[in-house]
């Protein structure tokens, strides 16, 4: 990446600012707009890396709020929604897991509503 921005950057002297921009960007809280993600009336399906550079309790806080994580689904029904950790996955690597990320959407998308 240094190489990279050496050489298509007007300012190559200025990669150690711009790793430390990205880092402070990449630590500071993102209100992913929790009023909004809560009124939605669809399920939702959250995929996401165990080496992912966002925290896994953001991603649970999001599926609870979609009516996840919070019962027994052998001993009522389960929420329409669905979470999924994919071991030894980060942000980027995870597009590299389509072969066990698409039959788990095509499922998410073929799943008819339950009747509650």
């Amino acid at each position: 990446m240094e190489a990279e921005y050496k050489r298509l950057s007007p300012t190559p002297e200025k990669f150690p600012d711009f790793v430390n921009h990205i880092k402070a960007w990449a630590l500071r809280p993102y209100d992913f707009g929790a009023d909004k993600l809560k009124a939605t009336k669809a399920p939702m399906f959250f995929i996401h890396g165990d080496a992912d550079g966002v925290r896994l309790d953001h991603i649970a806080e999001m599926y609870r709020m979609k009516g996840g994580g919070e019962i027994h689904g052998d001993m009522q029904p389960r929420s329409a929604s669905r979470l999924a950790i994919l071991p030894d996955t980060t942000h980027v690597t995870l597009m590299n897991r389509m072969t066990t990320i698409v039959p788990m959407v095509n499922d998410f998308l073929d799943t008819k509503p339950s009747k509650q």
